[in-house]
């Protein structure tokens, strides 16, 4: 006899989790990877990381405080070195966990070469020859391509991902003093901001956005009413972060020492937003 099919199993879609895999090894969202079959899983541990901003035909090694601080017109470089931790055994027999960790010893290293949206075709091709030279490991070599980043890419930077607009060399030339970056992410790790030119047709009641004034340094954090209060708590750790790393990106005033930092809702706006973005929304 024949049955309707179920329409609400038809509707359930599988939970399948984020997982990057290099040389055989599940990495998961980049801190750690469970495979409920084996029983078993693993930590990842970052060792090392070291960056390199690609201009024309050379590179220059960029500074830790600017870790996590790209470009959309450049072409970065990052060398990963890292290791896999053996954690979460679980029983055959008892089904339960164990909180025994194994070292496997040893160490790796991936190439990760980040191209921006407006990256020159000249600068792309280069990056690969110069990773090719740079790479004494034989590791994998990842393209990563901007706006299309995995977890395990962003999590490297502990939250304070950005991506500025133009070029490294260029952005200390341009006019406006006041920026503004939209936040992104659900997960500490994976926050993340993108810069976004400063209009008021960018704002969204659903997020949060950070303005800057790099002259009389000021962080402006800006939170849509539609936010949540976990959205509002990762978007202000994420700005405090970049608030004590002060990376020279952002080109704050070196004259002044402190950063101001104000924090308002979407509704509550104060002068000085007002000033940021240059125009009053009706």
């Amino acid at each position: 006899m024949l049955k309707p099919a179920d329409v609400n199993k038809m509707l359930i879609k599988q939970d399948i989790p984020v997982n990057m895999i290099l040389e055989q090894a599940s990495l998961g969202r980049g801190k750690h990877w469970y495979d409920p079959i084996e029983l078993r899983g693993h930590d990842i541990q970052t060792i090392s990381l070291n960056v390199w901003h690609v201009s024309e035909n050379e590179r220059y090694e960029v500074s830790k405080s600017s870790y996590g601080q790209f470009h959309s017109d450049d072409v970065y470089i990052i060398r990963w070195r890292y290791k896999l931790v053996a954690s979460g055994f679980h029983s055959i027999t008892t089904g339960k966990a164990s909180v025994r960790k194994t070292d496997t010893g040893r160490d790796r290293v991936a190439y990760l070469i980040w191209q921006g949206v407006n990256a020159s075709p000249n600068e792309k091709g280069i990056s690969v020859l110069m990773t090719v030279f740079l790479d004494e490991e034989k590791g994998p070599h990842i393209h990563v391509i901007q706006e299309r980043e995995e977890a395990t890419f962003i999590q490297l930077f502990d939250g304070t991902f950005t991506i500025h607009m133009g070029k490294r060399n260029q952005s200390k030339e341009r006019k406006s003093h006041w920026r503004l970056y939209v936040f992104l992410g659900e997960i500490e790790v994976e926050n993340h901001w993108w810069e976004l030119p400063i209009d008021s047709t960018n704002l969204r009641s659903r997020t949060s956005f950070l303005f800057i004034d790099n002259v009389k340094n000021i962080m402006l954090l800006w939170h849509g009413c539609g936010t949540t209060d976990e959205q509002r708590f990762l978007a202000n750790k994420s700005a405090m972060k970049l608030r004590e790393r002060r990376p020279e990106e952002f080109h704050f005033n070196c004259e002044r020492e402190d950063i101001e930092f104000c924090e308002i809702q979407e509704g509550d706006e104060i002068d000085l937003f007002w000033t940021a973005i240059n125009e009053r929304t009706q």
